[in-house]
Parts: C-alpha cells; sequence; structure tokens
C-alpha cells in the first residue's frame, strides 16, 4: 500500500493522550497529523486528506459529532474511528450515516496502544479491500 493511504488525524484535546498516541502511531507504518481543537482539525482538514480521524468526542468548546459531521461534509470518504472516556456513548443516527457503527467506538482507557492500531488497521484494511 502506499503511504498516501496511511494519512491518520488524531483529535484529542488532552495532550498526554494525543502525543502518546501520535508517538505510538510514528513507530508504526502510518504517517500522523494531530489536532487538539475542532478549530485546528477544521484547518488540517482544508489542507491535508487524511483517510481516517481518531476523535475524542468531548472536545474544549466542541463536540467530537459535530466535528465529525463536519469533517465528513468537507470529506465524504474520511472514516472516522471514536475515542471516548464515556461508559455510556453510544453511536448517533447522524453518526450513523456517515458510516460509524458500535465497533469504531475506541473507550478510554484502552489496555494498550496497540487497541487503537488494530481498529486501525480494520478500517484502513476495509477501505483498500485488505491491500494494507
Amino acid at each position: 500500500m502506499n503511504m498516501d493511504n496511511r494519512l491518520i488525524l488524531i483529535v484529542d484535546d488532552d495532550d498526554a493522550v494525543r502525543k502518546s498516541l501520535v508517538r505510538y502511531l510514528e513507530d508504526t507504518e502510518y504517517q500522523v497529523l494531530s489536532a487538539a481543537t475542532y478549530e485546528k482539525a477544521i484547518q488540517i482538514l482544508g489542507d491535508q486528506q487524511p483517510h481516517l480521524a481518531v476523535v475524542d468526542m468531548r472536545l474544549a468548546g466542541n463536540s467530537g459529532e459535530n466535528l465529525i459531521l463536519t469533517a465528513h461534509a468537507m470529506q465524504p470518504k474520511l472514516r472516522f474511528l471514536v475515542y471516548t472516556g464515556s461508559n455510556t456513548f453510544e453511536v448517533t443516527p447522524a453518526m450513523k450515516q456517515v458510516g460509524i457503527t458500535p465497533e469504531d467506538i475506541l473507550r478510554k482507557p484502552v489496555e494498550s496502544l496497540s487497541v487503537i492500531h488494530k481498529a486501525i488497521d480494520r478500517v484502513v484494511n476495509e477501505m483498500t479491500g485488505g491491500e494494507a
């Protein structure tokens, strides 16, 4: 697979969580962009075309769902993984419409960053027909 299919956007306003995930993924086959805010994520999406965004649901000043819906309108092929600390989070009808399923929900804290890596691999493989 070419590197163009390996661009991931991480959006989380918790610096420690975001940076640890970015560092982990940079040691894998992925290229990683990151944003701490809704606004920065939208700015990145105006300039870049990642294939997958890992989005925290609780962003300072906005919601991850708003970001997902706006990002989908900007880039309809973009896929998403939801990263949430809420044990009661459910996929909303609007999120289902942009292709998010219950298996796309990752709950914090994950037991290991490899859980996120496996989820990213799964989505990328679905997008590329298993060419990862």
